[in-house]
């Protein structure tokens, strides 16, 4: 029993050190790494003791790496946290407290994109712009901002 612990604790550590993870992401490590149901509580507990885990902490970092590295608009953003296993009213928290202006975001990606739409007439181009700013997860109000 002490020696699943150690070999599971260590291989936790490693997992949950990297970056921000969240309880489902922990979750499905456990079932991955069939970890036992009895030791399950006892590492949860140390994560937390050791301040590992923490959905609120990991939506704000998802939120704040998505902006970075690979913008995208607020429907995107919750849909991936839900996906994550992130609680809905932590979510709406977290999207309140980050002011994203979606209309600036969704111009810089319709500009750093341009040349994709570059060889249609304006209509299929603004037609083309239209769904990839949906796909991104921006609301109508950024996209006829940005489309116009």
């Amino acid at each position: 029993m002490q020696e699943e612990y150690k070999k599971a604790y260590e291989g936790l550590i490693k997992f949950a050190a990297l970056r921000p993870r969240s309880q489902k992401e922990i979750d499905n490590w456990f079932k991955r790494k069939k970890v036992s149901e009895a030791l399950r509580d006892k590492l949860v507990g140390r994560l937390k003791d050791l301040d590992l885990l923490d959905d609120r902490r990991f939506a704000a970092w998802w939120v704040e790496q998505r902006q970075y590295f690979k913008p995208r608009g607020g429907r995107l953003l919750s849909f991936e946290l839900k996906s994550k296993g992130v609680d809905k009213s932590i979510i709406d928290d977290v999207l309140a407290g980050i002011e994203i202006d979606e209309a600036v975001v969704a111009k810089k990606l319709v500009e750093k994109n341009a040349h994709k739409w570059a060889r249609f007439d304006d209509r299929k181009k603004q037609e083309k712009m239209i769904s990839f700013l949906q796909r991104k997860g921006f609301g109508w109000d950024a996209i006829k901002d940005v489309v116009k």
